[in-house]
């Protein structure tokens, strides 16, 4: 178990970051001010236990109390209205928890003997503590000056503290000893549309870039000179980026409309693993995909967690191009730490064969880059959804959340109903079709008439590989389904 004693978090680089981090939760406490005393005091206490090097399991119960707190204050509103301080209180209660930890592990190392006799009882602790950091980036963002940093900088120390025979480099290494093999593919799926998508011969210049921004098309092999086309096949490579006991968010189940769908945190070796990148041989067994619910990370800023992959990439100057209307709102992301504005969301889709990503729109441009293995792509044009007749919107894409159309559309009665489902779900998803648009279309009862007829004859298609970009205008409907492991960067702009 870790020590309760040791020295105050000194120790080599490790203990200068421990340091540093403790100085500044404790420099700008007082700014929490909106935090109950009840709560603050919670911090207040471990910084005081760390400087005085006094035992760590109470103070370590009472930061846990801080994170229930933070977890109702952001159950009570939208995401997008919680309070920076609470975000703010949670990741400094994830930094307090690391530095106790690192300076108790830190003492215990201390003694060569005690460090090996209590290695195993100490992996299980780092373990979570790195899990604890992680989600103080995925659940927070790590608001607050510095912070982003400091929580990479402690899972960084952390991961030092359990030792190269736990670090899971070995592993990788033996299954690097092995001939990488590619998992099976599975065959492109049938699905509703007429029309390929638009292959340009040569990426436009920046400047011409105005000139094909108004409707989508592919660029073949795009990327294919980019530093992660090459290196993210890799089962070690991924694993090393990251380093041992990292977790990601995952959705699990085929679908986000399906009723079953939910979503958890894993650890990224197993969903790398669940994904198709571990290798069967090197493993002793081969993952049994039917036997497991499907896992997707999917639109996740990956790269926020895992900076050593960005390096990997090269970011379109076609970003840049503000293609416009004059009325279009770009997306807009603060930064955490200077409070500059971001205008490319930049989201990583990582999962294995199958997963899909249903009918949908997005408000933004998307420069859509297919990094490892391939990809089937479903698109329709916006207009789709406007009667030609009337001129008036009309649910030809089923979305949830929507009464159906009319059968006909010159106006013809139709059911009028709506689709029945739960309703904090329906209203997330009144931009998501119902339609299974990866599938044949119905020879005997079309429960979609509407969309047969108005959508399906609009529709195009095509199959991204390794290194080929399709990019988006704003308002598109689009779907995508993996055919083998896959691996997806999108940047909206």
């Amino acid at each position: 178990m870790l020590d309760s004693g040791g020295g105050g978090g000194g120790g080599g680089g490790g203990g200068d970051v421990v340091e540093h981090a403790v100085r500044l939760v404790n420099a700008s406490i007082d700014s929490l001010d909106e935090t109950p005393p009840r709560v603050l005091v919670h911090l207040r206490r471990a910084i005081e236990c760390y400087h005085q090097s006094r035992e760590i399991t109470a103070p370590l119960s009472a930061l846990a109390q801080v994170k229930t707190f933070c977890d109702a204050k952001f159950l009570e509103v939208p995401w997008q209205e919680v309070k920076p301080i609470w975000r703010r209180l949670y990741t400094d209660a994830a930094i307090l928890k690391a530095c106790l930890v690192l300076r108790s592990a830190e003492g215990v190392a201390q003694s060569s003997k005690r460090r090996a006799r209590e290695d195993e009882a100490d992996e299980p602790l780092l373990l979570d503590t790195i899990k604890t950091l992680d989600l103080a980036i995925i659940v927070a963002g790590a608001p607050g000056e510095g912070r982003k940093q400091i929580v990479l900088d402690l899972i960084a120390a952390a991961q030092a503290q359990l030792g190269e025979s736990n670090d899971g480099k070995k592993k990788a290494r033996k299954q690097d000893a092995h001939a990488p093999r590619r998992p099976p593919r599975r065959p492109a799926p049938a699905l509703r549309a007429a029309r390929p998508i638009p292959v340009l011969s040569s990426p436009p210049t920046f400047t011409s870039f105005h000139t094909h921004a108004h409707s989508p098309f592919i660029l073949r092999r795009f990327a294919s000179s980019w530093p992660a086309c090459h290196s993210w096949s890799s089962h070690a490579y991924l694993l090393a980026a990251a380093g041992p006991g990292r977790v990601v968010p995952v959705e699990v189940g085929e679908s986000y409309t399906d009723d079953d769908w939910g979503q958890e945190i894993m650890r990224w070796d197993d969903f790398l693993a669940r994904a198709g990148w571990a290798d069967a041989d090197a493993r002793g067994e081969a993952h049994d995909e039917s036997r497991s619910r499907r896992v997707y990370c999917a639109q996740h800023t990956l790269f926020s967690q895992f900076p050593l992959l960005e390096n990997d990439l090269l970011t379109p100057d076609y970003v840049y191009s503000s293609p416009g209307p004059s009325d279009y709102t770009p997306p807009v992301r603060r930064d955490e730490e200077t409070g500059e504005q971001e205008v490319v969301v930049k989201s990583a889709w990582v999962g294995p064969a199958g997963t899909v990503s249903p009918a949908h729109t997005d408000p933004y441009y998307n420069c859509y880059v297919q990094v490892v293995g391939s990809k089937v792509v479903w698109i329709a044009p916006p207009s789709v959804t406007t009667s030609t007749a009337t001129g008036t919107p009309i649910n030809a894409m089923y979305c949830f959340g929507q009464p159906d159309p009319p059968l006909e559309e010159e106006g013809e009665e139709g059911s009028g109903e709506e689709w029945k489902g739960d309703a904090a779900t329906t209203s997330l998803m009144t931009n998501t079709s119902r339609v299974p648009v990866f599938s044949p279309t119905p020879t005997d009862v079309d429960e979609h008439p509407v969309f047969t007829d108005l959508v399906e004859p609009y529709a195009q298609w095509a199959e991204l590989g390794p290194g080929d970009m399709l990019f988006l205008p704003p308002g598109w409907w689009h779907a995508m389904k993996s055919t083998e492991r896959s691996f997806s960067v999108s940047y909206w702009f």
